[in-house]
């Protein structure tokens, strides 16, 4: 009997990078499956000459993938900011892609003007105290607190600091109803990143999708459960 090999893009959050993917790729691989982790700017790759948005992540995405799966279909696994890429690719429900799964994806929460104006007035504020040696530090603490992030307050480039604030800006709630394809949702319980209302919303809006939950998973979960979510990938898909 000929096994069939499935083939499985990777995106990896915000900060993160390839190599930090690597024990859930080898996993999979495993499992049959035919995993590809792209290099993306800012992280594995230079910064580009202007700051970019969630489409153009998402067109390099589908760009490489295309090339490195010789326009065979592919699963395209997105944790984080990575789940903002694949939503963005998979609100199309373009005939590349076999399913999604969607791992702590960013995109949800953090999206009202509310929001978004508080950390843009933050960010202000607060910019003159940090060059203060001894109170960035705690500055950078609070921030993390009040936003729930420390991505932002790790950015060092303008170029990146507008990058990541052209991404954050972005609505996903609405991209992701028009989401028609097999999809996943895993989450962890005790994620304060991305939080758990946002895995049922998912789960409430994409037509026929699962949602996974692990119970001691943080926002870290592809890295801290890398097995768990191998396995998981793996019943999915067979049942499909």
């Amino acid at each position: 009997m000929q096994i069939k090999i499935e083939n499985i893009c990777l995106i990896h959050g915000w900060g993160s990078n390839i190599k930090k993917l690597k024990p859930l790729k080898q996993k999979l691989t495993k499992l049959d499956f035919n995993p590809y982790t792209p290099k993306l700017p800012y992280f594995d790759y230079p910064e580009p000459n202007i700051p970019w948005n969630n489409a153009n992540f998402a067109k390099l995405i589908k760009k490489k993938c295309s090339k490195h799966f010789k326009n065979q279909p592919y699963y395209l696994f997105g944790h984080s900011f990575g789940g903002r890429i694949t939503i963005k690719i998979a609100q199309n429900n373009p005939s590349c892609l076999t399913g999604v799964i969607l791992c702590a994806s960013a995109g949800i929460s953090r999206d009202s003007f509310t929001k978004r104006a508080f950390f843009k007035i933050l960010s202000l504020v607060v910019k003159p105290l940090k060059k203060i040696p001894f109170l960035k530090h705690i500055i950078n603490k609070v921030l993390i607190k009040l936003t729930g992030n420390g991505d932002y307050t790790k950015i060092t480039t303008t170029n990146k600091k507008e990058t990541f604030k052209n991404i954050i800006k972005e609505s996903q709630k609405n991209q992701s109803k028009k989401i028609n394809l097999p999809t996943l949702i895993i989450w962890g319980k005790k994620d304060t990143i991305t939080p758990l209302q946002d895995a049922h919303f998912l789960n409430q809006h994409i037509k026929d999708s699962k949602l996974k939950l692990i119970s001691q998973g943080t926002h870290t979960i592809p890295y801290t459960h890398s097995d768990k979510i191998a396995k998981t990938i793996h019943s999915w898909t067979s049942l499909l």
